[in-house]
């Protein structure tokens, strides 16, 4: 099972780091609080709370990638 943990935790580091790139002061998140929400299987946050975050995500991808060129 500790190896199951291990290999959870290092694929939550490959996203934070994904996602550390685009974080500002507003909206920085430490590792520790990012990867403790993983490990809980429900959220409290809403449909449209959800919906806010991946807008924002899809939006910070397509920046970078008008920014590099890369869409």
């Amino acid at each position: 099972m500790k190896s199951l943990e291990k290999k959870r935790e290092e694929k939550a580091w490959q996203l934070y780091l994904a996602r550390y790139q685009h974080m500002t002061k507003e909206n920085y998140m430490p590792f520790d609080e990012f990867y403790s929400p993983t490990i809980s299987s429900e959220s409290d946050k809403s449909e449209k709370e959800i919906l806010e975050d991946v807008k924002g995500i899809l939006n910070a991808f397509k920046k970078e990638g008008e920014i590099n060129g890369n869409i």
